[in-house]
């Protein structure tokens, strides 16, 4: 307890919690064992053990860690970096190099970086600068490596885009060196496409072990509090008035009301730290306690939809244009719209209305434009791009929910045009 009188726990305290909930973005960071979530636990220690053969008996293995996005494929290369990083020497016991497929676009920017990260960049610029001859001189260098009994630790983000490379020549190669043991190299590849097999070519897939690491993230809610629980309480502070508080917030209605519109809406770890950052954010202003108020306000902030934000700060004109055009969209989606066909919807309202202005055809025209600036209308067809905003053929990029959602509101929009866009599909 501190010393503050109400103050549950120590700033050191909130730091370490702020650090399990970001602390696996830095792969110098280690991660304790203890801090990585029941199902990845078995992936993080399978794909240790692999790495760890490579340092330790001169093996080559090579591995693809698959699983959904923000399930931990990053959060467990990286712990198990930081780990190998605390218990072997960088440079001297082994090499690490990563590569991005969606920054390295093909085989030479990505040989260039695997270059730099071996610090032989220099060599091979002297020599030439194309792929092949690159290519060339980056496995001369692996041989050399056996020599040495320097493994080296491939890292392959986004494993995928690899795959659209030239002839896949990079992956070829890697993972031909693999299974032939020329150098001690592991390769992990982590990627979202539980089909990425299916990508290789047969050359490249006949080299490839075939090792696969799967994240499932089908926990049941029950398991998601457990998660929860886990990033605002990590199991090492061993704070007992800490941990009392932690299971208080979490049985409160409210919060598990709201954590279950976050799980219903997304199983995704990366959200549920999102969802908690607000709560934390505010703990120092609340005595270190967490208020229930402030993860429904949380949810609130995750559920904004920008659509109906946009529609909700758009101008009175703009709001006729937008219901003007849905209405005409729901009653005939197959029907080709255009501007004249909106602009005599919007003629039409205003004769029936008694307290909206009717605008001229310039300045309806000007409205419609800045909603295909905002994206809220979009051009449907070939060639629309080339036609004049009066000619082309439009359709609504929101729903009639969205537009029905940001329109409808008192304070804001004149209650005729709440009405006429209350009859959409109607």
């Amino acid at each position: 307890m501190s010393e503050k009188q109400g103050q549950v726990f120590t700033i050191k305290q909130l730091q370490t919690v702020q650090q399990s909930l970001f602390g696996g973005a830095n792969p110098k960071i280690a991660v304790p064992e203890k801090r990585l979530f029941e199902y990845q636990i078995g992936c993080y220690q399978s794909l240790y053990t692999l790495v760890e053969r490579s340092l330790k008996w001169d093996e080559s293995n090579s591995v693809l860690l698959l699983g959904p996005p923000g399930s931990g494929k990053t959060f467990i290369t990286n712990s198990m970096l930081a780990r190998i990083n605390s218990e072997y020497t960088l440079d001297k016991d082994m090499c690490i190099v990563r590569l991005n497929g969606l920054i390295h676009l093909n085989g030479q920017e990505a040989v260039q970086q695997i270059l730099r990260d071996l610090k032989i960049e220099g060599e091979a610029k002297s020599k030439a600068n194309s792929f092949e001859t690159s290519l060339t001189h980056l496995l001369e260098y692996l041989y050399e490596m056996k020599k040495k009994m320097t493994p080296i630790i491939f890292i392959l983000e986004n494993f995928d885009l690899f795959t659209k490379h030239k002839n896949q020549n990079l992956l070829y190669s890697l993972f031909d060196i693999s299974q032939s043991n020329s150098c001690p190299i592991s390769v992990v590849g982590l990627t979202t496409r539980l089909d990425v097999i299916e990508l290789l070519e047969k050359r490249v897939k006949s080299r490839y072990s075939h090792r696969q690491l799967y994240l499932a993230t089908d926990y049941t809610f029950p398991d998601y509090l457990r998660i929860a629980r886990q990033l605002l309480d990590p199991c090492f502070m061993q704070d007992k008035d800490w941990s009392v508080h932690i299971e208080s917030i979490l049985s409160n209605p409210n919060v598990i009301s709201s954590m279950k519109q976050v799980y219903t809406s997304s199983k995704n770890v990366r959200i549920l730290q999102n969802f908690i950052t607000t709560p934390l954010s505010r703990l120092m202003r609340k005595g270190f306690r967490f208020d229930p108020q402030d993860f429904i306000d949380s949810w609130r902030y995750l559920n904004i939809d920008p659509y109906v934000e946009t529609l909700s700060s758009i101008t009175q004109l703009e709001k006729c244009v937008m219901v003007s055009a849905s209405k005409l969209y729901e009653q005939n989606p197959n029907a080709k719209l255009n501007f004249e066909a909106v602009y005599q919807e919007y003629v039409k309202f205003t004769k029936q209305s008694s307290s909206i202005d009717q605008f001229s055809r310039d300045m309806v025209l000007r409205a419609m434009g800045h909603m295909l600036e905002l994206g809220l209308l979009g051009p449907v067809g070939g060639g629309q791009t080339k036609r004049t905003k009066e000619t082309m053929n439009i359709a609504p990029l929101v729903t009639k929910d969205q537009v029905k959602k940001g329109i409808l509101d008192p304070s804001v929009c004149p209650t005729d045009i709440m009405m006429w866009a209350g009859t959409i599909c109607h």
